[in-house]
C-alpha cells in the first residue's frame, strides 16, 4: 500500500516539472500573435538606410524589410511603428510593441531588460564624426575632448571610461546633430553604420572619420523579457540564422547600400557551415545554439564546462575578465605573444653573450688601429637606445633594401639583432674595464676564450644586470610590430577594456621570466667558474 502512495507521489511530481517545463517553453506573446494574425514591430525612422520616413511619412529601411520578412516567415502580417532610442524597450515592455529591431546593439545590461535574440542580424562599432578643423589620428588624441552623443547608446560609459571624453549627451540626434554643426563639439560619437551614411551628405562635406571602429557588436532583435527561453524566442532565433544562411541579409544590405559588411559575411559563413554534411550551428538539448557558434560576449559559467567554466564563473562573480583563459582567439593570441617574447629573449641572450666576447676580443687586438675603431664603435652601439636602434634598421636600412633589392627585413630578427648588439656592446665595455684592470697588476695578461669564467666572478653582477634589462627590452619589439607578448596583451585590451587585469598578469608574468631567466643564467656562470675557473689564469 505505502509503495502504490509512493508511485502516485513520484508521478505526481514528474507530471508536475513536465507541465512546469511545457509552461516555461510555450509562449502567450506569440499565440497573441497567431490569433490576431498581427505582429507590432518597432523600428527606427531616423536612422538611414535602417529605418527613416520619406516625404509622404512612409517608413522605409533595412530593419523595415527584415520585419515584413520575419513576419512573412512566422506567417502573419506585420505592423510598423516607430520608435527611438531613448523608448524603444519601454514600448517593449508596456506592450504597445511585438518586437523591437531598432539599430538596438546586444549588450548584457540590455538582456536584463529585455530577451535578446541570437544571432544578431547586423553587427556595427561605434566612431566619431569629426568636424573640418579638428586633427586627430587615434582615440587617445580625443582625450578630454568635448563630443556629441545620443542619452542612451550603450556605447557611452565604455568609451568615455577608456578614453577619457567628455562627452556631452543630447536626448535626440537632431539636437547632438544640430550641436555638432555649431561647433559645440569636436566631434559626434555615433554607430560607424550612420556616419558613413551622414558622410554623403552635402551639409558633412569637410567632415571626416578617420578613426578604426571601436567596440564593434551585433545588433539584435528584442522580444519582452518575459519570452525568456520561450518559443517566440527560439522561433525568431531560428528565423534569423536561416536568413544568414540564405544570404538573405547580405542581399539586403547590398540593396540599402550598405556595403561589405564584414558581420554579415562572417555570419552567413558561419551559419551555413556543415560537418559531415550536417549544420554544424544547430540548436543543443538545452534548445540553446552550440556554444561555439554563439557570441563570446554571453556565454556564461553555466554554458561552458573545465577551466572556462571556473574562470567565467570567477568574472561573474567579481568582474575580472580573463579572456586570455576563456576567449579562443584572445588564448592563441596571447600564447603567440608568448612564444615569440621567450624566443626574443632566448635568442638575444645568446647572441648578446656572442657579440660580446667577439666584441671585447677585438678591442683587445694587438693593432691599435683596430682596437680603436672598436671602442668607437662599442660606445656608439652601447649609447644608442634600442628603440631608436630598431628603428634604424628596421624603416630605415630596411626601407633602402626593399627600395634597392625588394627585400623586406624581418621584424623579428630585426628587433633581435638590435638587442643583441646593443646589449653585447655593453658586456665587451665591462669585460674590457676588467681586462684593464688585470693588466695594471700583469702587463702580459692576455684575453681569451679561456679567462672568461675568470673575469666572470668578477663582473657577473654587471653581466646579470644586463641580461635583466635585456628580457625588460624584448617589449620594444611591439613597437616595429612584432607580435610578442606586450602587443598581444594591449590587443586583447582594445577588444576586451580589461586594463586593469591585464597589466598585471603582464606584471607578474614578466617578473617570473625575469626572475627565472636570471636564475638560469646565474647557474650556468657557477658551472663555468667552478669548471674552467682560476686554473686557466
Amino acid at each position: 500500500m505505502r509503495s502504490i502512495q509512493i508511485l502516485k507521489i513520484s508521478f505526481l511530481l514528474i507530471f508536475t516539472f513536465a507541465c512546469s517545463a511545457i509552461a516555461n517553453t510555450s509562449s502567450t506573446l506569440l499565440e497573441k500573435v497567431r490569433q490576431k494574425n498581427l505582429i507590432v514591430i518597432g523600428v527606427k525612422t531616423n536612422f538611414e538606410p535602417f529605418g527613416f520616413t520619406d516625404s509622404a511619412g512612409i517608413i522605409w529601411g533595412f530593419e523595415i524589410d527584415l520585419a515584413k520578412k520575419i513576419a512573412q516567415e512566422i506567417g502573419v502580417e506585420v505592423g510598423i511603428v516607430g520608435v527611438t532610442t531613448g523608448n524603444r524597450f519601454q514600448r517593449l515592455e508596456q506592450g504597445a510593441v511585438d518586437m523591437v529591431i531598432a539599430t538596438a546593439a546586444d549588450t548584457r545590461e540590455r538582456r536584463k531588460i529585455a530577451t535578446a535574440i541570437e544571432p544578431g542580424y547586423f553587427g556595427a562599432g561605434v566612431n566619431v564624426l569629426l568636424r573640418p578643423e579638428v586633427s586627430v589620428e587615434s582615440w587617445n588624441d580625443l582625450r578630454s575632448k568635448k563630443l556629441c552623443g545620443l542619452a542612451g547608446a550603450y556605447f557611452n560609459k565604455g568609451i568615455k571610461n577608456r578614453y577619457v571624453i567628455d562627452l556631452k549627451v543630447f536626448k535626440s540626434l537632431e539636437l547632438a546633430r544640430a550641436a555638432l554643426s555649431q561647433g559645440v563639439c569636436a566631434g559626434l560619437l555615433y554607430s560607424e553604420a550612420a556616419i558613413i551614411g551622414y558622410l554623403s551628405l552635402p551639409e558633412y562635406s569637410g567632415y571626416k572619420a578617420n578613426l578604426p571602429s571601436a567596440l564593434t557588436v551585433p545588433w539584435a532583435a528584442y522580444l519582452p523579457l518575459s519570452e525568456k527561453g520561450s518559443e517566440f524566442e527560439t522561433l525568431i532565433g531560428e528565423i534569423i540564422a536561416k536568413l544568414h544562411r540564405e544570404n538573405y541579409l547580405i542581399d539586403l544590405g547590398e540593396k540599402w547600400e550598405i556595403g561589405n559588411s564584414k558581420f554579415l559575411i562572417q555570419n552567413q559563413a558561419l551559419w551555413s557551415f556543415t560537418l559531415n554534411g550536417k549544420l554544424y550551428c544547430v540548436r543543443e538539448n538545452d534548445r540553446a545554439w552550440r556554444t561555439e557558434c554563439r557570441e563570446k560576449a554571453f556565454i556564461t559559467s553555466a554554458d561552458v564546462e573545465g577551466l572556462n567554466s571556473v574562470v567565467l564563473g570567477i568574472q561573474e562573480k567579481t568582474g575580472l575578465n580573463f579572456s586570455f583563459i576563456y576567449d579562443e582567439y584572445d588564448r592563441d593570441s596571447f600564447s603567440n605573444g608568448l612564444r615569440i617574447s621567450l624566443s626574443i629573449i632566448i635568442i638575444s641572450t645568446i647572441l648578446t653573450i656572442f657579440f660580446g666576447i667577439v666584441g671585447v676580443k677585438i678591442t683587445s687586438s694587438r693593432f691599435k688601429l683596430i682596437s680603436i675603431i672598436s671602442k668607437v664603435l662599442i660606445f656608439i652601439l652601447s649609447s644608442t637606445p634600442p628603440l631608436l636602434f630598431m628603428y634604424l634598421v628596421f624603416f630605415g636600412f630596411g626601407s633602402l633594401m626593399y627600395t634597392n633589392y625588394g627585400f623586406n627585413i624581418s621584424a623579428f630578427w630585426a628587433s633581435i639583432l638590435c638587442l643583441s648588439i646593443y646589449h653585447g656592446a655593453i658586456i665587451s665595455k665591462i669585460f674590457y674595464e676588467s681586462i684593464i684592470d688585470k693588466k695594471i697588476n700583469d702587463t702580459s695578461y692576455t684575453f681569451s676564450i679561456r679567462t672568461v669564467p675568470n673575469i666572470l666572478q668578477e663582473v657577473s653582477v654587471g653581466i646579470n644586470g644586463v641580461m635583466v634589462n635585456l628580457v625588460k627590452s624584448s617589449m620594444l619589439a611591439s613597437a616595429i610590430a612584432v607580435p610578442e607578448l606586450l602587443s598581444a596583451v594591449m590587443g586583447i585590451i582594445s577588444n576586451q577594456g580589461n586594463t586593469n587585469i591585464m597589466m598585471v598578469i603582464l606584471f607578474l608574468l614578466f617578473l617570473l621570466i625575469t626572475t627565472i631567466w636570471l636564475s638560469f643564467i646565474k647557474r650556468i656562470q657557477l658551472l663555468l667558474i667552478k669548471k674552467y675557473g682560476n686554473k686557466n689564469e
